[in-house]
């Protein structure tokens, strides 16, 4: 999804790549506000390095950290907070880790499991459909 960043309209992603597609290099948001077309600047609804996570989807993360049975953490260096924080709310009630991250995590020792290397290569082993390029 992608959302405004002055109305918070949001629209699926593929019909702004659409737009891109058909020549529109810098698309603005076509939400009639009033009387007005809206014209604010669009962004995917992913949460960028300094902003803050959004309170319930993180209320919720942090909900199903402490009850699972398996924390499956991929592509993360676990040193950035709060979502770090999830890895000892884990294990402190017994839950397994699975870590899959290119490089070393400070869980590391803590895991379950620890699998290296491509991402999209591990997990397509992982989940028995190898990666195509």
């Amino acid at each position: 999804m992608t959302r405004c960043l002055r109305c918070e309209t949001e629209t699926p992603t593929n019909l702004i790549l659409e737009r891109v597609r058909a020549g529109d290099l810098d698309p603005r948001c076509d939400e009639h506000v009033g009387s007005a077309i809206c014209g604010g600047i669009l962004k995917t609804i992913v949460v960028s390095f300094g902003q803050p996570l959004p309170r319930l989807e993180f209320a919720r993360a942090e909900y199903l950290a402490k009850t699972c049975e398996l924390l499956i953490c991929v592509g993360s260096t676990l040193m950035v907070r709060p979502v770090s924080d999830l890895v000892p709310k884990s294990l402190s009630r017994g839950a397994r880790l699975l870590i899959i991250n290119a490089e070393a995590t400070p869980f590391d020792d803590d895991a379950d499991v620890v699998m290296r290397g491509d991402i999209p290569k591990v997990l397509g082993a992982v989940l028995g459909t190898p990666v195509t390029n």
